[in-house]
């Protein structure tokens, strides 16, 4: 695909699937596999776009993109790298692969997101010293390590991770899923953001877990730090996490936690002390390329079928 045919693709998205665009009424996402296999499969400019999915019976979305203004407003978008698309070169290819078709079509966007394999620390907002300071740790690490952190961004652990990458001097190699629109979130610290929910859009809790599952779907190995059992982002997402085996999970938590032997009931493998999260950070490093599926976690007996290609 030509570069001015991948733009047209991603404009096409953009436009269609965005949160928070003005064109897209009435234009359902779950056809929107039908609407990429259509635009990658036969290239086509901006101003062939609405008759080529036209001529496969996708009327509504043909609709849309010939709405006077619609798809330059899309293109402009994607020039200044205000939105992320599956067509996006930089498109994490685990989310399309893990998430096959719910995957998101498109989100807003600011920075971009580092070239080398992710590790996902998400905990709780009210750690104990001990829990902060292993969050705080394990960013420290993944900066030695030439690794990328991905989080949430939430007070606590999250901002814990990020200080202590900014620290060990990888300022920068980190994204951060926001639960809300950029425009309501501090962008100030030198990370990708990226959101799914339009920019103005306040903090909502399904927009928190629709966050968390793609946290947890660009890491190569995700850490969970001082979870509640039962209650809270971080429970709720590390069971998803297993449940769809979507990346290995680590869980660290001060001793006597419930939540530790209930996560590992379910697949998770549990860090005892801060040297196990460093070398299963460290572990990291050991697998080949930046987006590898479900690794072998160091130690344990779990393995993990990767799932199959997104369709």
């Amino acid at each position: 695909m030509e570069r001015g045919e991948r733009v047209a693709c991603a404009a096409v998205l953009a436009c269609l699937y965005l949160r928070g665009s003005p064109y897209n009424k009435g234009v359902s996402r779950r056809r929107f596999g039908s609407v990429l296999d259509r635009m990658m499969s036969r290239p086509v400019s901006l101003v062939d776009a609405a008759q080529s999915l036209r001529d496969v019976a996708l009327h509504d979305e043909a609709w849309c993109l010939e709405t006077p203004g619609a798809l330059d407003w899309a293109a402009r978008l994607v020039a200044d790298h205000r939105v992320m698309t599956l067509a996006c070169t930089d498109y994490p290819q685990s989310w399309a692969r893990r998430l096959k078709g719910r995957a998101v079509p498109a989100l807003w966007r600011s920075g971009h997101l580092p070239q080398c394999k992710y590790v996902a620390v998400i905990g709780s907002r009210s750690p104990s010293p001990l829990e902060s300071r292993v969050a705080r740790q394990a960013g420290e690490t993944l900066a030695s390590e030439g690794l990328a952190l991905v989080t949430g961004g939430a007070v606590g652990c999250d901002q814990a991770a990020l200080e202590g990458l900014a620290t060990a001097g990888a300022r920068g190699r980190s994204v951060v899923m926001l639960p809300c629109g950029l425009r309501r979130a501090d962008t100030r610290l030198p990370s990708a953001y990226l959101a799914c929910a339009e920019p103005n859009a306040p903090f909502a809790t399904g927009l928190a877990m629709e966050r968390n599952t793609l946290i947890y779907a660009l890491a190569d190995m995700a850490f969970v730090i001082g979870p509640r059992l039962g209650e809270g982002g971080s429970w709720v997402g590390a069971v998803e996490c297993l449940r769809r085996r979507l990346t290995p999970v680590v869980v660290y938590a001060e001793p006597g936690n419930p939540s530790v032997p209930a996560l590992v009931r379910m697949g998770a493998t549990h860090a005892a002390t801060w040297m196990d999260v460093a070398r299963l950070v460290k572990s990291v490093c050991d697998l080949t390329g930046c987006d590898l599926g479900h690794p072998r976690l160091p130690g344990t007996g779990d393995s993990w079928a990767s799932p199959g290609p997104w369709s």
